[in-house]
């Protein structure tokens, strides 16, 4: 008898980059490495240019004749493809579980009879009319996603949500079971855990408050209100810089504590550093999201020690807890708001290093990957034990 399960890690991204999915894909499989050993990287896979050039295509019709767009990433000849290129794949290697990292266009349509440990932080249906890139879509493209959906899910032994959000779909919409369904956040796109004192973030009336608005998608994330907040700030006399990293906002937000670093390569050393020291010199992360699955970038503030404010919406709660890493305002808060929230704390000294020391303790609870990849390795023998496989993990 084996005693370690051999797992195929399936995902079509390359997994072993870290800018891809904010690294979570390269931490999940460094985890179950270090965990189990004989990891088979079922990936990446990319769609050939014909494939590309049809999606392309029936994108671009849909565009000009419907006014409304063709799903690029769920629909039905991107899960056909990924099924032809996978059973191929599974010829060739002997596994005793699949684990489907945010892979259920890879995997719905999959024959096979490896037990499918399911990874996501959100599903179709809770992105539909939520992200901007799932809505105003073509009528036969949300059938085909949530067909999708629902045949992955047919093909999944037990499934991993990083929010409580996802959880509740899981089970409420897709009629998983509750011994089915487990609940692990992600954790902080970081090599090694900093070492963080309050005292070297100083508040106060006469101290600069430096925010930190970490996304790649300016309005989704809130920029807007991120930005009246700085303006707010400004006003009521606090001195403060809000730091943009990740995009560039729109020509109208200009003002002359806005810094704009368009973007940090992790997988440069160089830039990595710059990253972290970022975020050793901020006090707060300020994201008002509008829509958001989880938020790795909470993880990472709370790493430095950093609260967060940002939004009560999707998946957020999971991840920021009112008083303890952060405070979630309601989703129409304006931008005064959000200033009145980070006056009131920053200029408060012992209550901002007691949210900066409970931020980290936050993250050094469960928001970190040690944490993630032992409670993976339960549910790995969940669902061994599920699919009746007796291999030991």
């Amino acid at each position: 008898m084996k005693q370690q399960p051999k797992i195929g890690f399936l995902t079509s991204a390359d997994a072993k980059d870290q800018k891809i999915w904010s690294g979570i894909h390269y931490h999940l499989l460094r985890g179950l490495e270090e965990n189990f050993g004989d990891v088979v990287v079922l990936g990446p896979i990319k769609k050939p240019l014909y494939l590309r050039c049809i999606i392309a295509f029936l994108d671009r019709v849909c565009t000009i004749f419907l006014g409304k767009k063709f799903n690029k990433i769920h629909n039905t000849i991107s899960s056909k493809f990924f099924k032809s290129r996978y059973e191929s794949l599974l010829r060739e290697v002997d596994l005793d579980i699949i684990f489907a990292s945010s892979a259920s266009v890879e995997i719905a349509y999959l024959e096979t009879d490896i037990p499918i440990c399911q990874y996501t932080d959100a599903f179709f249906g809770q992105l539909h009319n939520y992200y901007e890139n799932h809505t105003n879509l073509i009528s036969n493209s949300v059938k085909e996603a949530y067909t999708i959906e629902e045949c992955a899910a047919r093909k999944t032994t037990s499934i991993i949500c990083t929010s409580d959000w996802a959880k509740n779909y899981a089970i409420d919409s897709l009629k998983f079971k509750k011994e089915q369904v487990h609940f692990i956040p992600f954790g902080a796109n970081i090599d090694e855990i900093p070492d963080i004192s309050p005292v070297n973030k100083k508040s106060g009336l006469h101290e600069k408050c430096n925010l930190l608005f970490l996304g790649k998608a300016w309005e989704r994330k809130g920029g807007p209100i991120a930005f009246e907040a700085l303006e707010t700030l400004s006003e009521m006399g606090l001195s403060v810089s809000l730091t943009v990293c990740g995009c560039v906002p729109s020509p109208e937000f200009q003002h002359p504590d806005l810094n704009v670093i368009p973007f940090l390569n992790k997988n440069n050393e160089k830039e990595y550093q710059a990253f972290l020291e970022l975020l050793h010199r901020t006090h707060f992360l300020l994201l008002p999201s509008r829509a958001e699955c989880f938020g790795i970038v909470f993880c990472e503030a709370s790493a430095f020690g950093i609260p967060s404010i940002t939004t009560h919406t999707g998946g957020i709660p999971s991840a920021v807890k009112d008083g303890v890493n952060g405070y979630k305002l309601p989703y129409d808060a304006n931008g005064e708001a959000y200033a009145k929230v980070i006056y009131e704390i920053f200029t408060d000294e012992e209550q901002y290093q007691k949210l900066v020391i409970s931020s980290r303790e936050k993250f050094d609870k469960n928001l970190n990957w040690g944490y993630a990849n032992e409670k993976i390795k339960e549910c790995i023998a969940t669902t061994l034990s599920i699919a009746g496989n007796h291999v030991i993990p």
